[in-house]
């Protein structure tokens, strides 16, 4: 996990959730995605009539169940999941009559039907009277917008790798729009952009290349990932740009 990429709000039911960008495995050089080859499609919709909630929560015997303070058995914080029916869903919160336990929380809220995640399980509120079970919903604005958007900052340097110049164009209603550098963008997770370094000479310098040493192409088509953070337009000595095109 990249600590600096945590965003998070401990708002109360309705407005608790969280989220961070995940490195890449030590040993496996894979993304959980990659690893798993699973994931869940996030939608800020209403909940369905049946929910499930698959977490890692406590267990042990009762009348404690493995929480706080209770004998806890083998099949704690191993996978458990549960199905049962949503209770009045509104809103920001979601509400459901589905099993959990300490430690289950930061669970996806699932449809049974669809398999989507329609929020995050958050908090306890079943009792053995009744009661229900609570979560944050994708309809939370500032929610969904972190899961939708990542933070990228777009600057072009000269040589020294220090030095900021110019601006970078950015294709937007198809024209490239420019921006003065560094610029911070808020981008689309899963989405493209298209940029284009400057075609200036500066300080003898022109652009070579964007961040990937692999990629000299100024008008750069780029995926962007939620582990996008930067993206930087390379200038190089024109001296060095000629030899380098020459042999």
């Amino acid at each position: 996990m990249e600590p600096s990429s945590k965003v998070y709000v401990n708002g109360g039911v309705g407005n608790d959730w969280g989220i961070f960008q995940v490195l890449d495995n030590s040993n496996t050089g894979l993304q959980p995605i990659e690893a798993q080859g699973a994931s869940f499609t996030v939608v800020d919709d209403l909940a369905p009539a049946t929910l499930r909630i698959t977490g890692y929560g406590v267990d042990g015997p009762p009348p404690g169940f493995g929480s706080l303070g209770t004998p806890q058995n083998e099949y704690s914080y191993t996978q458990q999941t549960h199905v049962g029916p949503d209770a009045n869903s509104s809103g920001t919160i979601l509400r459901y009559q589905v099993d959990t336990q300490s430690g289950s929380s930061g669970s996806p809220v699932i449809g049974e039907s669809s398999g989507d995640a329609f929020g995050v399980h958050t908090h306890g509120g079943c009792t053995s009277g009744g009661g229900n079970n609570n979560g944050t919903s994708a309809l939370n604005t500032e929610f969904w917008n972190a899961l939708r958007f990542t933070t990228v900052l777009v600057d072009q340097k000269l040589e020294n790798g220090i030095t900021s110049v110019d601006s970078v164009g950015r294709w937007e209603a198809n024209q490239f729009t420019n921006y003065a550098v560094p610029k911070s963008f808020d981008f689309t997770i899963g989405g493209t952009e298209v940029l284009r370094g400057s075609p200036k000479i500066i300080s003898a310098q022109k652009y070579n290349r964007w961040n990937d040493p692999a990629e000299v192409t100024n008008h750069h088509r780029f995926q962007i990932a939620i582990t996008t953070d930067q993206l930087i337009s390379n200038f190089k000595s024109i001296l060095y740009a000629v030899l380098n095109e020459t042999f």
